[in-house]
């Protein structure tokens, strides 16, 4: 409650959202969005004196207040505040480009076996072992012969050390055709951990404090990677006690109960060294001898991965996976050879940490932004864009 936001085209709400139609004769839209989103917690302290699920009425909405410049600071202070939002939203669209990338990869290397039905193709044509290794590079990068040849002697190389890392023919297995070499294993054999969180009496409101070790919640687990931001605490102390529930970077959390399907990776750039999971969630640790943890955390972002992860739903009362321990563990999932998994992490990281300077960056953005607005309602910096005040601050 309290989240604010601008509906861009032809919308309808339900009963849990106000609306808010501003008269563009005395407010600019998106200066009152930003208002709005500045008084976030005010407007949640507002409906929270209920006694169960905080509700906000319409009459206690109506009565919020603010100062409004004239129409035209309105629209300047929002023209200020829109081009710090426009570089968050370039970062973002640049994380999902990453994202993409790394999902393809994965797709292209375990599901669909590209770099390895290359070969084969290439063998059984009759080529030479040149053409067949150039097939496979073809496959690995989406680059034609041609493109090749374009490229540095170094990036070529690389490309064709990838390329020997894959085999040239496919073996029958119980999950179907799998790359010669390959094999199909349990989750168990791949993890060194697979545990709960902890009980709900471990983790109470009056045990929480204002810094110390991380509780995760489901908002952060959106994406691949675990995302920081608006957590609780608990101390050092009690974590320590929690301690079959405390998880590190590398760790996959995947939510149990509640919103199913989401699963995420603390990611080595994470804000915090350790966190705790909360008691809707599990996690796995992967074994790093045996497999990479950005393979681990691919898969179950997968189509067949969350097949796997939801094949045990149960379907009475709060969406939940019936004993996620035990059938997490029993899940069969094909296992690359080491080799071709750490050279999928060692790639993948690298998109990662990209992926990692932008949220941080989009944080850096955010804070600004939600620092210059209090100023420029006050007057305290100016709206001219080009004061060199404003330019100083930003």
């Amino acid at each position: 409650m309290g989240k604010s936001a601008i509906i861009k085209k032809l919308a309808a709400t339900n009963q849990q959202i106000n609306t808010v139609i501003p008269d563009e004769d005395k407010v600019d839209f998106y200066f009152l969005y930003y208002v709005l989103s500045s008084k976030r917690k005010e407007i949640f302290n507002l409906g929270a004196t209920c006694t169960r699920t905080p509700i906000l009425k319409k009459s206690s909405f109506e009565k919020i207040s603010f100062e409004a410049p004239s129409l035209s600071e309105q629209k300047e202070i929002a023209v200020i505040l829109r081009s710090i939002d426009d570089k968050i939203e370039l970062n973002r669209q640049t994380n999902q480009t990453l994202e993409q990338i790394a999902q393809a990869i994965f797709k292209s290397w375990f599901v669909d076996f590209e770099p390895v039905k290359a070969k084969m193709a290439a063998k059984q044509a009759g080529a030479s072992v040149e053409l067949i290794e150039q097939a496979a590079i073809c496959a690995i990068s989406g680059k034609t012969p041609e493109q090749l040849a374009q490229l540095d002697p170094q990036t070529l190389q690389q490309l064709k050390t990838t390329a020997a890392l894959f085999p040239d023919a496919l073996v029958d297995s119980e999950l179907g055709e799998i790359p010669e070499g390959w094999e199909v294993k349990t989750l168990e054999k791949l993890s060194s951990t697979i545990a709960m969180g902890p009980f709900g009496s471990n983790i109470k409101v009056e045990t929480f404090v204002d810094e110390g070790v991380p509780i995760i919640n489901g908002q952060q687990l959106k994406g691949t990677m675990l995302e920081d931001g608006d957590n609780k605490f608990l101390t050092y102390e009690h974590a320590d006690k929690l301690i079959k529930s405390n998880v590190y970077r590398g760790d996959i959390v995947i939510t149990h109960r509640g919103t199913l399907g989401q699963v995420s990776i603390i990611p080595e750039g994470s804000k915090y060294e350790r966190y705790i999971v909360s008691q809707s969630q599990c996690y796995i640790r992967p074994d790093r001898e045996v497999v990479s943890p950005l393979f681990m955390i691919y898969y179950f972002k997968s189509d067949v991965g969350q097949h796997e992860l939801l094949a045990h739903k149960s379907q009475v009362g709060v969406p939940s996976i019936a004993m996620p321990v035990t059938n997490l563990r029993k899940i069969k999932l094909l296992a690359p050879s080491k080799v071709v998994s750490d050279k999928f992490q060692y790639i993948v990281a690298d998109l990662q940490r990209n992926m990692s300077i932008n949220i941080d960056v989009i944080y850096s953005l955010q804070e600004l932004r939600d620092t210059l607005l209090p100023k420029l309602l006050s007057g305290e910096l100016p709206v001219n864009p080009e004061s060199p005040s404003l330019q100083e601050a930003i």
